[in-house]
């Protein structure tokens, strides 16, 4: 099985990235324990600083080259 193009796995993991910003807010709000709150928070937050490095490259309008690990 080939990967899919570069293009491709990039929306895929900027859509994964979006829906794990949802579900960590989500999971947040339910939280009831301040603790839990705050790391459901913080999750959230990685998230999203990791979407916005992601985010142009997936939309094609990043200079350079994409992130890797």
């Amino acid at each position: 099985m080939t990967p899919p193009p570069e293009s491709d796995a990039l929306r895929q993991a900027a859509q994964i990235g979006r829906d794990g910003i949802a579900f960590f807010r989500r999971a947040n709000r339910l939280a009831s324990d301040p603790r839990v709150k705050f790391i459901f928070g913080r999750a959230a937050e990685e998230y999203e600083d990791a979407l916005k490095v992601l985010a142009p490259f997936a939309k094609g309008k990043a200079k350079g080259k994409a992130p890797t690990l």
